[in-house]
């Protein structure tokens, strides 16, 4: 099956001590096996460096860690979905319109990857794993 993550859903999976680790790390252990196809926007490379560079957690995460974070548990995996302004900011405009905020910013997310055409959606939601489109994970 075709996955797309968010970029939450991978920051949990990248810490234990996350409240939704279980679940974030179930799917994405699936990728790394070969049970489902994995992606997620490039932009997402970004936020998943600035969120573990900001996490509360003792020791502090170096920067030298979370590139390794990022290169050996997540890039080594997944293919990255190249970010178009143009998306961004139609989603902007969308925002701007009073439409949506950060949903919209999502759904913009999930439309620039218009070649993953039947992927589902995978995002964390307080207490379980979400998924959003026409198909959802298998168990």
């Amino acid at each position: 099956m075709d996955l797309f993550f968010d970029t939450n859903v991978l920051v949990a999976s990248s810490n234990q001590h996350h409240p939704q680790f279980t679940q974030a790390s179930t799917a994405v252990a699936r990728v790394v096996v070969g049970k489902d196809r994995g992606s997620f926007s490039q932009h997402s490379i970004a936020e998943i460096y600035a969120t573990l560079m900001r996490m509360p957690v003792i020791p502090r995460v170096h920067p030298l860690e979370a590139s390794r974070i990022i290169r050996e548990n997540i890039l080594r995996h997944f293919s990255v979905i190249p970010a178009v302004a143009d998306d961004y900011l139609e989603a902007l405009d969308g925002v701007q319109s009073g439409v949506g905020g950060s949903e919209n910013l999502r759904r913009s997310a999930a439309e620039m990857r218009g070649k993953m055409q039947g992927a589902a959606d995978l995002h964390v939601q307080p207490q379980r794993l979400q998924t959003d489109g026409s198909a959802a994970p298998e168990q």
